[in-house]
Parts: C-alpha cells; structure tokens; sequence
C-alpha cells in the first residue's frame, strides 16, 4: 500500500523511535502493520469514521518489547477504499508521560485539518521503506 504522513506524524514518530526500550522497532511495525498491507482491509483496528470515500482506523501497534500492546502505540490513519493508500495522521505512545487511551476529538479534527492542508500544499510525506537501513525512509511527495 502506498502510504504518507503529515509532518505532525513524521517528527513524532522520530521522536518515538528514539526510546528504544519500548520503541526500537517502531519503523518495523509501521512497515508490518501498514506498507506491507495490500488495502485497507488487511489493517486492523478500531473504526472511527466510515464513509464511501473512506475509512479511518485506529490501529493499535505492539511495543517492541515482551510487553504486547501494553507499552505499544497508536496510529490514526486514514485509508482510501478505492485505492491501495492511506495517510498516518497521529501516533502516540502507550507508555509514559504522554500515555493516553485516545486523543481528543478537537486533536482529530486539527490533525485531519492538517492533513487536508499539507496534501493541497503538495507536502505530505510518502513513507517508504529503505532495505540497506532497515527503516523508514520519508520522501517529500509532489503530485
């Protein structure tokens, strides 16, 4: 599946990426979870909004340790039902400082906003995966 992501989404996934108690292997579940899918059928989690157009999740990762989805992390993301693509909008983790069961409607809106906005603009990432690294590798999309 073709996937990209608002800047919102890149910076704290890095952010993320950068605990590796918990979150060591968060490129690898984003490439299990949602590159390697085939469409929006094969992801699974809660739907939020259902629509002709479209389907947004929100997909619950395992942690990277023994933990399971305890120490795991959230992702909201956008899927086209036409298309084999879908847009990350939001992650954030299960563990810590920042744990929450759920984000608040007014973050979803302002986070679905800004997706609206950076794919007008032409500035959504396309995350893509870099085999030599072993991790995600995000490329400016222009249309």
């Amino acid at each position: 599946m073709k996937l990209f992501c608002t800047d919102h989404f890149k910076t704290t996934l890095l952010k993320l990426a950068k605990i590796p108690r918990h979150y060591h292997c968060i490129h690898k579940r984003i490439k299990a979870d949602f590159l390697d899918a085939d469409n929006y059928v094969a992801i699974t989690g809660s739907i939020l909004k259902d629509n002709a157009d479209n389907i947004l999740y929100k997909a619950r990762s395992k942690s990277c340790g023994t933990n399971g989805k305890s120490y795991g992390f959230r992702t909201y993301i956008l899927c086209k039902k036409d298309k084999p693509e879908a847009y990350c909008t939001t992650i954030y983790p299960k563990y810590g400082s920042k744990n929450t069961a759920s984000i608040s409607t007014a973050e979803e809106k302002a986070r679905m906003r800004e997706l609206v906005d950076e794919k007008k603009a032409g500035t959504l990432w396309e995350i893509q995966w870099d085999e030599g690294a072993q991790k995600l590798d995000f490329v400016k999309f222009r249309r």
